[in-house]
């Protein structure tokens, strides 16, 4: 789920009996797992149950559309349920369809997910959690992305203001909604995870960043909505260092709108995912457990790291997903900080 900018471990607690496991912690740990290429690695998740099994860790398994009702799929959900390991469905398109839910492709979106409540209901999978990760379409993040690197800022800012189309916006919103209202009708719970910058769009009241990326978030009736402060994705972007403080910020901020439905993504952590060529923030375990400790202080106790596969590649898994160190104290101010927020408050006035 690497993205243009932002593109998770969501913490989770633990409510039941898992052998062998560590007293439970106060918080809901998850991992993104399984989006490797052409989706072929359930098998390897399935093989690492115990470890999550273990260090109290959830997943929340990558499912394309073409994928539901594989075979290798369903033993992975089989077993993470036998053996307890919580699993949240994260529901995705083809490449040519936007590949993440978005205001585009709501329909196809819905289609696919009601196809997976379907299967998994009658098969007893033991899932109960849709995960809809809004971002802008595929070939539009592409684009965007390029621009960035290109130091084509004016150019970027003329793509964003091409996408604002409020009615379209409106309609696309209420289908969500609507999907939301489908889904816990049928007794499932729904679960947005988004850029962080929609918690920029919030001061001022309007939806304008939101429109201009295609992603309709706030105001829905989210069971939990979480937000990717991947420094990942910003230190590729931003010359001055990032670090805890952002995430800090980031985390005081989804607290504040959204109070104990709000929850923050790391990463990234280990190589992977759709969009590569993003700078390695979290070369070792200590980095992902400061910004553990600076998530917890500002409020947020829903955590998610991406991903499953990145940890695998760089070793030592279970010093990766023993994370957790109490709050310290995070400095204020930092300028990585000041000029993300600042530029993100400053594009939400121009649209």
């Amino acid at each position: 789920m690497k993205t243009v900018y932002i593109s998770a471990l969501a913490l989770i607690i633990f409510f039941g009996c898992r052998q062998d496991a560590s007293p439970v912690r106060p918080w809901h740990q998850a991992l993104y797992a399984a989006e490797c290429p052409d989706f072929n690695c359930y098998d390897e998740v399935e093989r690492v149950l115990p470890l999550l099994m273990k260090t109290q860790t959830d997943i929340y398994v990558a499912i394309p559309s073409w994928m539901i009702g594989d075979p290798s799929l369903k033993r992975l959900l089989k077993s993470a349920k036998a053996k307890g390991v919580g699993v949240r469905a994260w529901i995705l398109l083809p490449q040519d369809l936007g590949y993440w839910p978005n205001e585009e492709n709501v329909d196809e979106f819905t289609i696919a997910v009601m196809n997976f409540v379907d299967w998994s209901d009658t098969e007893s999978l033991g899932v109960s959690w849709i995960v809809v990760d809004m971002e802008p379409s595929f070939e539009y993040t592409q684009e965007f992305s390029n621009l960035l690197s290109q130091g084509q800022i004016s150019e970027a800012l003329t793509i964003l203001k091409s996408h604002v189309d409020p009615t379209n916006y409106k309609k696309s919103k209420e289908k969500f909604k609507n999907l939301i209202s489908v889904l816990h009708s049928r007794g499932w719970k729904v679960m947005a995870v988004t850029y962080p910058m929609i918690l920029d769009d919030l001061e001022d009241g309007d939806e304008g960043i939101q429109d201009a990326l295609d992603i309709p978030c706030s105001g829905l009736d989210w069971d939990n909505i979480s937000f990717m402060a991947y420094l990942s994705t910003f230190q590729t972007y931003v010359s001055d260092p990032v670090g805890a403080d952002l995430v800090y910020s980031y985390a005081k901020d989804a607290k504040k709108y959204f109070g104990d439905r709000g929850g923050i993504a790391l990463g990234v952590v280990g190589p992977g995912g759709v969009a590569e060529n993003q700078i390695l923030v979290y070369n070792d375990p200590g980095l992902l457990q400061r910004d553990f400790g600076a998530t917890m202080l500002g409020g947020i106790k829903e955590i998610q790291v991406y991903s499953l596969e990145g940890i695998l590649a760089l070793g030592n898994p279970e010093d990766w997903l023993g994370v957790y160190t109490a709050p310290q104290i995070v400095p204020h101010g930092e300028t990585a900080t000041v000029l993300v927020r600042g530029i993100m408050s400053g594009l939400d006035s121009s649209l």
